[in-house]
Protein backbone atom coordinates (compact mmCIF):
# COMPACT_ATOMS: atom_id res chain seq x y z
CA UNK A 1 0.00 0.00 0.00
CA UNK A 2 1.27 3.45 -0.93
CA UNK A 3 0.40 6.41 1.36
CA UNK A 4 -0.88 9.29 -0.82
CA UNK A 5 1.58 11.94 -0.98
CA UNK A 6 1.09 15.88 0.82
CA UNK A 7 0.01 18.52 -1.12
CA UNK A 8 1.32 21.89 -0.04
CA UNK A 9 -2.67 23.05 0.70
CA UNK A 10 -2.85 19.88 3.00
CA UNK A 11 0.37 20.87 4.74
CA UNK A 12 -0.87 24.69 4.84
CA UNK A 13 -4.59 23.15 6.97
CA UNK A 14 -2.52 20.89 9.28
CA UNK A 15 -0.40 24.36 9.87
CA UNK A 16 -3.57 26.35 9.94
CA UNK A 17 -4.80 23.68 12.39
CA UNK A 18 -2.19 23.51 14.60
CA UNK A 19 -1.86 27.86 14.87
CA UNK A 20 -6.13 27.54 15.29
CA UNK A 21 -5.76 25.11 17.81
CA UNK A 22 -3.15 26.78 19.85
CA UNK A 23 -5.39 30.14 19.96
CA UNK A 24 -8.37 27.79 21.12
CA UNK A 25 -6.39 26.45 23.82
CA UNK A 26 -5.26 29.62 25.07
CA UNK A 27 -8.47 31.61 25.14
CA UNK A 28 -10.68 28.65 27.02
CA UNK A 29 -11.58 29.54 29.98
CA UNK A 30 -11.70 33.43 29.08
CA UNK A 31 -15.45 34.36 30.02
CA UNK A 32 -17.87 37.66 28.57
CA UNK A 33 -17.94 39.19 32.31
CA UNK A 34 -13.70 39.62 31.97
CA UNK A 35 -13.07 43.35 31.00
CA UNK A 36 -10.87 41.60 28.37
CA UNK A 37 -13.09 40.01 26.74
CA UNK A 38 -13.52 42.50 24.28
CA UNK A 39 -10.31 43.14 23.66
CA UNK A 40 -9.33 39.54 22.73
CA UNK A 41 -12.03 39.57 20.43
CA UNK A 42 -11.18 41.99 18.37
CA UNK A 43 -8.05 40.40 18.30
CA UNK A 44 -9.41 36.98 17.18
CA UNK A 45 -11.05 38.92 14.81
CA UNK A 46 -7.90 40.27 12.84
CA UNK A 47 -6.47 36.29 13.39
CA UNK A 48 -9.17 35.31 11.26
CA UNK A 49 -9.51 38.27 8.61
CA UNK A 50 -5.82 37.61 8.23
CA UNK A 51 -6.37 34.01 8.18
CA UNK A 52 -8.89 34.25 5.23
CA UNK A 53 -6.80 36.81 2.94
CA UNK A 54 -4.47 34.07 3.13
CA UNK A 55 -2.26 36.41 4.64
CA UNK A 56 0.28 34.24 6.76
CA UNK A 57 2.72 37.06 7.71
CA UNK A 58 -0.41 38.90 9.21
CA UNK A 59 -1.50 36.34 10.78
CA UNK A 60 1.24 34.95 12.56
CA UNK A 61 1.54 38.37 14.01
CA UNK A 62 -2.16 38.77 14.92
CA UNK A 63 -1.60 35.27 16.66
CA UNK A 64 1.41 36.16 18.74
CA UNK A 65 -0.15 39.55 19.84
CA UNK A 66 -3.18 37.83 20.94
CA UNK A 67 -1.07 35.06 22.83
CA UNK A 68 1.14 38.13 24.26
CA UNK A 69 -1.78 39.64 25.31
CA UNK A 70 -3.80 36.71 27.27
CA UNK A 71 -0.37 36.10 29.07
CA UNK A 72 0.20 39.00 29.92
CA UNK A 73 -3.31 39.54 31.33
CA UNK A 74 -4.01 36.62 32.98
CA UNK A 75 -4.29 37.04 36.72
CA UNK A 76 -0.98 34.62 38.21
CA UNK A 77 -1.77 32.78 41.08
CA UNK A 78 0.20 32.77 43.74
CA UNK A 79 1.65 29.44 44.80
CA UNK A 80 2.07 28.79 48.20
CA UNK A 81 4.18 26.44 50.29
CA UNK A 82 3.27 23.08 51.64
CA UNK A 83 2.50 23.07 55.51
CA UNK A 84 5.80 21.79 56.92
CA UNK A 85 5.06 19.41 59.73
CA UNK A 86 7.01 20.37 62.59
Amino acid sequence: MSTPESTPQQGRQSAAYRHWKEIAEAIHGIYPHEPRYATILTMLNRCEEADKNGNDTAFLRAKQQLLNFIAASTPRVKSTPAAQSA
